[in-house]
Formats: structure tokens, C-alpha cells, sequence
């Protein structure tokens, strides 16, 4: 099947899963595919062909901001720059759109949130429920974890081992994050997921 001419460009197989529920749940039109460039430096890679693609409309990007100071960020700016894009120092809370002459339309969202450091992991906890009694347990027992030297993973993906034991004491225990949404387990309607929402269909819609 032929590419679609707009396209979302996003780091791995999580977040196909996961905006591909989000879409479902919110009733965004499919005029757009959702790749996985499996990684940030594919990612990269990947920009500038697609943006020469014969045919492309649309070039919507999703990165993690993770914990560097704005390292992926200053990356895929320079990138941009480099195609001819201009592009502003910050990403707007809103998201960044790009209308310009002569190139394809470009929408960059920045994991979680465009302001706070983090990845896909910290923008479904967001959507846990209000409340939920379950979430404090899950932070106390990763830092249990970490307290009694038992921590195998790095600190970097605190929140990815959080949401995942969260996950596993549902009433399907260990859904994939983009399952777990489809069953409702989380909330899609957060502010942080409706304007990432808003995000999509302003971009491709």
C-alpha cells in the first residue's frame, strides 16, 4: 500500500500503539500515516528523505524530550534548519507547526508535554486516573526497589518501570500502553492528552 502523503515520524513501537488509541478514542480522522523509525538517530536519518519525498504533504515528528538539556530537541532543530526550515528556539506548549513556501508543512511535539523533561512513559501517566490508589504504590515500590539496591534499570527510565507496574495490577494485568487505553484503563481525557489531540488534528486535519 502507498505511503499517505502526510506522515507522523515518531521513535519506536510504543508510540504507534499508543496514538494509534489515542486517535481511535478521539475519533481523528486516518488521513495520515504513524511510523516507527526505531530510534532517535533513524529518526534523524529518516528527515530529510522524507521531507524530499515525492508527494509528501505533511511531516509530523514526535520526540522524547528524555533528560538530556534539550539534547533531542537541539538535534532535530538542526536538522530542520539544515532542510531550510525556520525554526524557533522552543517548541510551543501547544506544539510546533510549520507552513512554509516551497516545503511541506511540518508539526513537531516534544514528549511529554513540550515544557517538561521526560518521555512517552510520563505522558501516559499523566492519563492514569485522578485518585487512583494504585499510582502512589507502584512510585513507592520502584523506590523500594532502588533503596534496597535492586534496581536494574537506569534512572532515566523510572517512569517506564512506574507505568508498567501500574499496569500490571490492572484488571487485565500488563497491557501494552495503547491496549490499556483502548480498555480504559487510562484517561483520555487529561488536558495534556486532549492538546496533544489538538496537535494532530491541527497538524494533518
Amino acid at each position: 500500500m502507498a505511503d499517505k502523503p502526510k506522515q507522523l515520524l515518531v521513535e519506536g513501537k510504543s508510540e504507534v500503539h499508543v496514538f494509534s488509541a489515542l486517535c481511535e478514542k478521539h475519533s481523528v480522522p486516518e488521513t495520515f500515516d504513524i511510523k516507527s523509525a526505531e530510534g532517535i538517530e533513524n529518526l534523524l536519518r529518516r528527515i530529510p528523505l522524507d521531507i524530499k519525498r515525492s508527494g509528501i504533504e505533511t511531516l509530523g515528528i514526535v520526540i522524547d524530550a528524555d533528560y538530556e538539556e534539550n539534547g533531542k530537541w537541539l538535534a532535530l532543530s538542526d536538522k530542520l534548519k539544515s532542510l531550510g526550515y525556520r525554526v524557533p528556539n522552543e517548541v510551543p506548549l501547544e506544539g510546533l507547526i510549520i507552513d512554509q513556501e516551497d516545503l511541506p508543512r511540518l508539526s513537531v511535539w516534544v514528549m511529554p508535554n513540550n515544557k517538561s523533561r521526560g518521555m512517552l512513559e510520563d505522558f501516559v501517566t499523566y492519563l492514569c486516573p485522578e485518585n487512583d490508589k494504585l499510582q502512589p504504590l507502584a512510585k513507592e515500590t520502584i523506590a523500594k526497589i532502588k533503596e534496597q539496591g535492586l534496581q536494574l534499570f537506569h534512572d532515566n527510565h523510572t517512569s517506564k518501570a512506574t507505568i508498567h507496574t501500574w499496569l500490571a495490577w490492572q484488571e487485565t494485568p500488563g497491557l501494552p500502553m495503547g491496549s490499556a487505553i483502548k480498555a480504559n484503563f487510562l484517561n483520555n481525557d487529561h488536558p495534556c492528552c486532549l492538546a496533544f489531540v489538538n496537535w494532530l488534528n491541527n497538524s494533518f486535519n
